[in-house]
């Protein structure tokens, strides 16, 4: 018989729970040295200047970051949105294999999918396609998923609940018998507005990566 035992303590029964969603940057893998690393190199490399920009909440998606050094007018003359957002996305596409897996989240995600019968599971993110399918190969994770769904999938980005609840459907699972997993106020928020409970993986992820330095 399977262990019914899993590696992050969960917020309902399991055979209450019909899905887990998890984020990706932050939450199967720790992306924030990569992802400051990815932003500082192209803001010097265009001599971009946030003074007077608002900084957006931790969760923010690059696209979203773009569209608001578009609205505040800081991208570079003569770039588009869309060519500022790809030089960002290789930046950190480059770096994918250098981000360390959040070991006990991951543990987690390999449990559901050795389950008998198989607990579905999605990834539910902010990241566009191509970083999203770099981190998760890059990190070994790639095949422990049903569905992944990016920032291009949807509308609204966090703390919208769109993200989550097109993971939920993907997985032909009812919103409320899902538990996302997650690390940041915009993804707690957008849990609970697609009617989810949510695990705050941020001490599991000090535990195995530590804080960033």
């Amino acid at each position: 018989m399977e262990s019914t035992a899993t590696p992050i303590t969960l917020p309902l029964p399991l055979d209450q729970i019909t899905g887990l969603i998890f984020d990706l940057d932050g939450t199967l893998v720790d992306t924030r040295s990569i992802n400051r690393a990815a932003l500082d190199m192209i803001l010097a490399a265009h001599d971009i200047d946030l003074t007077g920009v608002p900084r957006p909440p931790q969760g923010t998606a690059f696209t979203d970051w773009v569209r608001l050094l578009t609205d505040h007018g800081r991208l570079p003359s003569g770039m588009s949105p869309e060519r500022f957002k790809k030089l960002g996305e290789r930046a950190v596409i480059e770096q994918a294999a250098l981000a360390p897996v959040i070991e006990p989240v991951a543990a987690l995600a390999r449990w559901a999918h050795g389950l008998e019968p198989r607990l579905p599971a999605a990834v539910a993110t902010g990241s566009s396609q191509p970083v999203a399918g770099a981190l998760l190969t890059g990190g070994g994770l790639a095949g422990l998923f049903d569905a992944v769904i990016t920032r291009e999938h949807v509308t609204h980005g966090k703390p919208a609940p769109d993200l989550f609840l097109a993971a939920a459907d993907r997985l032909a699972v009812p919103p409320h018998a899902c538990v996302v997993l997650e690390d940041t106020d915009l993804g707690f928020e957008a849990a609970r507005r697609a009617g989810m409970v949510a695990v705050d993986i941020r001490p599991y992820r000090e535990l195995s990566c530590g804080p960033v330095t």
